[in-house]
């Protein structure tokens, strides 16, 4: 019985040596082309403008969760804003009163709203 040995060469190249070998290589071989500074700083600025797109909305999306669609002192339940005021007035001046600020009178449409 015949052992088989395989040999097997180990180069080491320098920085320069490697270049110089995938210059010879040119468009044929496996070697990439370089890329150009440019590309490089296009890539560098769009990764900082993505991540700063990213800050801007998550901060707007916090400020924005805070939010709400009703005015100061007025009480939100669903899509409905509700006044209590403390006053005791007429109907009449009730619906004055209202008119004023934009808005009418309570009247309950749901067993839901009552809630």
């Amino acid at each position: 019985m015949a052992e088989e040995v395989t040999y097997a060469d180990l180069k080491f190249m320098t920085l320069k040596q490697t270049k110089k070998q995938e210059e010879k290589q040119g468009a044929g071989g496996k070697a990439s082309p370089p890329v150009s500074h440019h590309w490089r700083l296009a890539t560098v600025t769009l990764g900082i403008f993505c991540l700063a797109l990213l800050g801007a909305s998550g901060a707007l999306g916090f400020k924005g969760h805070r939010c709400s669609p009703c005015p100061e002192r007025w009480l939100q339940r669903g899509e409905n804003c509700y006044y209590f005021s403390t006053k005791w007035n007429s109907w009449e001046e009730s619906k004055a009163q209202c008119a004023t600020l934009n808005s009418r009178l309570l009247k309950i449409e749901s067993k839901e709203e009552l809630v």
